[in-house]
């Protein structure tokens, strides 16, 4: 697997066309089966961090890829960090696989949160805060992962 950033807050965003154009027509090889465009960043208004990988078997869409999903982006309270390009000698797609449905995840991640919450209620340096007058307030780390399938690309994982 080769990778590198293509583009980065800051820069002119059609750049993130063309160096991700630049550097898969330098580095895709005949042996090279699939890349991933990534997008990185943060949403504004809830602080959530995001990561949208969008795979395909066909250099020349990497740089629409990379132009829609900070297109996409864009359009919402977000704030893109960056935009990596991975290559790989095979199908790296295959091996992302997040079927549940959404009901399902979001019961997963309320269950993990109330699970977090009672252990940290629980433990005697918090129990001793709690009796204060300020709340105690847990932010856990939650990885939530979807897959979509489209007739475009390979795949998209967010």
């Amino acid at each position: 697997m080769t990778s590198a950033r293509v583009w980065g807050w800051g820069e002119d965003f059609e750049l993130a066309r063309d160096n991700s154009e630049k550097y898969v027509s330098k580095r895709w090889k005949k042996t090279t089966k699939e890349c991933s465009v990534i997008i990185s960043g943060k949403e504004i208004d809830e602080g959530t961090e995001f990561s949208i990988s969008a795979y395909t078997s066909e250099p020349k869409k990497a740089g629409d890829l990379a132009e829609d999903l900070l297109d996409i982006v864009l359009s919402g309270n977000n704030k893109p960090y960056f935009i990596t390009i991975d290559l790989y000698d095979y199908l790296a797609s295959d091996e992302e696989v997040y079927r549940d449905s959404l009901q399902v995840a979001e019961e997963a991640y309320k269950g993990r949160e109330q699970l977090i919450i009672q252990k940290f209620k629980d433990h005697p340096k918090v129990k001793a805060l709690s009796q204060g007058e300020k709340p105690i307030v847990v932010f856990p780390l939650t990885t939530v992962l979807c897959e979509m399938q489209s007739d475009n690309i390979n795949k998209i994982i967010v």
